[in-house]
This record gives C-alpha cells, sequence and structure tokens, in this order.
C-alpha cells in the first residue's frame, strides 16, 4: 500500500511542550478532553482551579496535539483549534 506521507517516528516531526501553569496562578478556567478514538477534543465546562487536587493545568494552543496519558492507547489524541486556543 502505497501512503501520500512518508512512515515516520512521530520524535522527527512533533516534540514535547509543557504549558503547565500552576493551579494557585489561575482563577476560573474552561476545562477540555480528548475523545478516545481521534474523534477531537470536547468542553468540559468551567471551574475555578484552586478548587481541585490539580497541581497544575496545561494551557491548549492553536496547532498542538495533545494525547491523554491515561486512555492513549484507545487513540486519544486531539489537534487543538481556534475554538480551544487559550
Amino acid at each position: 500500500m502505497k501512503h501520500a506521507w512518508p512512515l515516520v517516528e512521530l520524535g522527527t516531526v512533533l516534540h514535547q511542550v509543557d504549558r503547565a501553569e500552576p493551579s494557585a496562578s489561575l482563577g476560573e478556567i474552561n476545562l477540555a478532553g480528548v475523545y478516545g478514538f481521534g474523534k477531537g477534543l470536547f468542553e468540559r465546562g468551567p471551574l475555578v482551579a484552586s478548587t481541585t487536587s490539580y497541581k497544575s493545568y496545561n494551557r491548549l494552543v492553536k496547532g498542538d496535539f495533545v494525547i491523554s496519558q491515561p486512555k492513549a492507547w484507545e487513540g486519544a489524541i486531539a489537534a487543538v483549534t481556534e475554538h480551544f486556543n487559550g
């Protein structure tokens, strides 16, 4: 089977970026989640960051890819669109 794109290791075309921001420095935030099986991002709604047990949250930036660590095995990966930017 001929592919339109060459097959390469992800590390040659992607790199990890840490956009973690401490919860204590944030007010109300809008959460997003990652659907499994490549179905994209979904809105989880707003909450006050300091009222959770999470130490930090990662800011989403248009063009980035997000992978859910606990569900990566099921293809929980998404590209960040303008709607989820910031």
